[in-house]
Order: C-alpha cells, then sequence, then structure tokens
C-alpha cells in the first residue's frame, strides 16, 4: 500500500507540468526550499569556521592551560607532580613575564608599555605556536633569535617604532628593591606575526637566561601545559586545582566575549535562516491545498473502491516530502560544491579586523545531516497541516456531482 501511494504521488509530481498553476507553485515550492538549503548550509560552515580559525589562532598564542600565580613558582617541582600524576599532559613550558616601558627617541615615555616575556627557546614551541610566526628572519626560531640581550617583537610594533633587526630597543623598567627606575638596551633579533593586534603591538620576547638577569627577583610566573587530547581540558584543570592549590586557567577563559560571541552568533544565524527555510516550505501548503481540490474527484474514486484514508493521505504526505527531498538534496550538493570552491580557492579576503585573511569555511558531515533534518522537519509540518482537509471530502457528493 505504501508502494502505491508512493507510486501514485511520483505520478502527481510528474505530470504537474500540465497544469501551469500547479507546475508553477511546485518550482516555487522548490525554489524555496533550495535556496534556503544552500543559504542555511553555507552560512553555518562559514560561521563554524570563523569559530575554528579564531581559536585556532587565539589558541596558537597561548597554552592550551595555564598555571599561574603572583609569586615565582618552583618549575622543577611542579613538572615532576606533572609527570608522574598527569598521563594526560604532554609537555609543559615555564614562562615569567613583567611589564616595561620602551624608551623612544632617549625620551622616557611611560605610555608606550609592553608585555616582555620570558620563555625558554627549547621548550615554548612545544605549547604554543608563536615560533611559526617568526617572518623575519626567514625560517627563523627561538633558539636562533633570542641569544643573550636579543628580544622578538611584533611586526606592527617594529613598524610604529621604525625597528629592523639589528637595531637597539630600549627598556625601561621598575627595580622593585630600590624602588627606582632602570634602563636596559635589548637587540631587535626577529619579527613576528600573530595577525592579533593586541600581540603584534604589544608584546616583546626574550629568552629566560636574560629575563633573569634583567629580573632576579620575579622568577617563573606562569607554566604552560599542552595536552594530548585536548577534550579532557576541563577535567584536567580540576585535578590540576585540587593537586596544586594553585590559579589553572584554560586559554579560552581569556577571551570569554570572542568565544560566547562566536557561538551565540553562528546559532542565531542558523536560527534566523531556519525560519526562512520555514516561510519558504510554507508554499507547500498552498500547493497541496490547490492538488487535494484538484483531484477531489480522484480521491472520492479511490476511496470509494476500498483505498483506505491513511494510504489517501500518504500520497500527498509523499508529494510534499518529495519536493523537499529534492530541494534539499540537491541544495546541499550545490553548498557543498560552493564550500570546496571557497576552501581550495580563498579568493574572499578579510580586512585585518577579523582573525583570517579569508573567508574560513568547514564542510563537517554533521553539519550536512543537522541541515537536511531541520529542513526535512520543517517540511513535514508544512505538509501535514493541509492534509487535515482530506477528511471533509464528502466521497458521495463528489461522486455525483464531479465524478
Amino acid at each position: 500500500m505504501r508502494n502505491f501511494s508512493l507510486m501514485l504521488a511520483l505520478r502527481y509530481v510528474w505530470s504537474a507540468n500540465r497544469d501551469q498553476s500547479i507546475a508553477t507553485m511546485m518550482r516555487i515550492c522548490f525554489l524555496g526550499i533550495f535556496l534556503g538549503t544552500v543559504a542555511l548550509t553555507l552560512v553555518f560552515c562559514i560561521m563554524q569556521g570563523f569559530e575554528v580559525a579564531t581559536r585556532e589562532k587565539l589558541q596558537g598564542i597561548h597554552p592550551m592551560i595555564m598555571i599561574r600565580s603572583e609569586n615565582a613558582l618552583n618549575y622543577k617541582k611542579i613538572n615532576n607532580v606533572l609527570t608522574k600524576e598527569f598521563p594526560e599532559i604532554s609537555t609543559s613550558a615555564p614562562t615569567a613575564q613583567q611589564y616595561v616601558s620602551i624608551k623612544i627617541n632617549n625620551q622616557q615615555n611611560l605610555n608606550n608599555v609592553i608585555l616582555l616575556k620570558g620563555i625558554d627557546p627549547q621548550k615554548e614551541p612545544c605549547v604554543t605556536a608563536v615560533e611559526q610566526k617568526i617572518i623575519e628572519p626567514e625560517h627563523g626560531s627561538f633558539s636562533n633569535v633570542l641569544a643573550e640581550n636579543q628580544i622578538l617583537i611584533g611586526k606592527k610594533l617594529a613598524n610604529q617604532l621604525d625597528l629592523d633587526i639589528g637595531d637597539p630597543l630600549t627598556i625601561l623598567y621598575l627595580i622593585e628593591d630600590k624602588n627606582k627606575l632602570a634602563e636596559e638596551t635589548l637587540t631587535v633579533n626577529g619579527l613576528f606575526n600573530t595577525g592579533i593586534e593586541e600581540f603584534d603591538l604589544s608584546l616583546g620576547i626574550i629568552s629566560l637566561k636574560t629575563f633573569n638577569e634583567l629580573f632576579p627577583q620575579k622568577g617563573i610566573t606562569e607554566i604552560g601545559i599542552k595536552l594530548k587530547n585536548p577534550k579532557k581540558e576541563s577535567d584536567v584543570i580540576e585535578k590540576l586545582k585540587d593537586r596544586l592549590d594553585l590559579d589553572v586557567v584554560s586559554w579560552h577563559e581569556l577571551y570569554p566575549a570572542i568565544v560566547s560571541a562566536l557561538k551565540l552568533e553562528k546559532y542565531a544565524m542558523f536560527v534566523v535562516i531556519a525560519l526562512i527555510t520555514l516561510v519558504a516550505s510554507m508554499n507547500i501548503i498552498s500547493l497541496l491545498f490547490m492538488q487535494i481540490t484538484q483531484k477531489r474527484s480522484n480521491i472520492a474514486i479511490l476511496q470509494a473502491n476500498g483505498l483506505p484514508f491513511k494510504a489517501v493521505r500518504s500520497i500527498f504526505l509523499w508529494i510534499g516530502l518529495c519536493i523537499g527531498l529534492c530541494g534539499s538534496f540537491i541544495g546541499l550538493l550545490t553548498a557543498l560544491i560552493i564550500g570546496i570552491i571557497l576552501k581550495t580557492y580563498p579568493f574572499i579576503q578579510l580586512p585585518d579586523v577579523y582573525y583570517t585573511s579569508h573567508l574560513p569555511i568547514i564542510l563537517d558531515p554533521s553539519t550536512f545531516i543537522m541541515v537536511f533534518a531541520v529542513v526535512m522537519v520543517l517540511v513535514f509540518f508544512a505538509t501535514i497541516i493541509p492534509l487535515r482537509t482530506l477528511k471533509k471530502i464528502n466521497i458521495a457528493e463528489v461522486l455525483r456531482f464531479e465524478g
């Protein structure tokens, strides 16, 4: 019986070209679902691409997990605990930080403040991707850039201060025990470009050895951690807090507004486009009302010959679902082709305010499955609304006057 209903529904769809009004309405339904599916898929894939690109860029600058303290940390002792008691941790790296002022043209200007970060040139590349952002010298690394009294700064900061590799950079800092300003001249030995303005304009990187010579009382204030499995991040953070009794944070806790905004924008856009798709699928209601009205005599004859009411209802249900299936499938295929083109040839460039230089897109199979499910649910609800009118058809009157 189901095969009969499906066969008859396909026959009605195929013969719709004979009636111009039905054919036009069917094309409008198909086009609305097709465009809604394409828009829904591309918007969600692009927003997901923005979220992933932003996360990767921010996570590349910061370690996955950071152990912080205002006082100096005993790195050797803590690292022994991490190695023995936390198999989820892949590696760790010590860091020391201090804000300093830059002396420009032999003038003390306390408004030009940067964060001076002391790192271990061997261990830092294991927890962050900053080393990969070094643009000058080419193929530069922390090991060959951060020698004694040498500093690595952002490209934008270098442009702002009119500095190049080999130029001196004088910093001013406070000697806490003597409560007076001191200055030290470092040599710019490399430039990096993270694409994040707050880093490229306000971060200077030196070796831990140089940092300890400048600030012997400061010590290590942060330990960066990389996990073997990022999905265990929250569990590891809770364990570290209980074990070490220190401030342990994830990288994305440093940017709660950005992370929350990206998620909200992604799902908000999905809901908005889904509502537009719902409006497009409402055309199926008009189509089925027209079909039911036109096929009243056929419906009466089929029921008079013993076809159950459920089977008659299935015929028109299949008509709506067939249009939805065709429109959504071709829409998903079109979105996939467009997505592959955008991913292979990133010709849409974005301004510097974004965390990526081109339009990002993530072609996740789960996204296509979700969009297909959402569209078909909307089509299904739009289809069952006009089917209620089938109960109002009086078989005897239709056979007498229209049969």
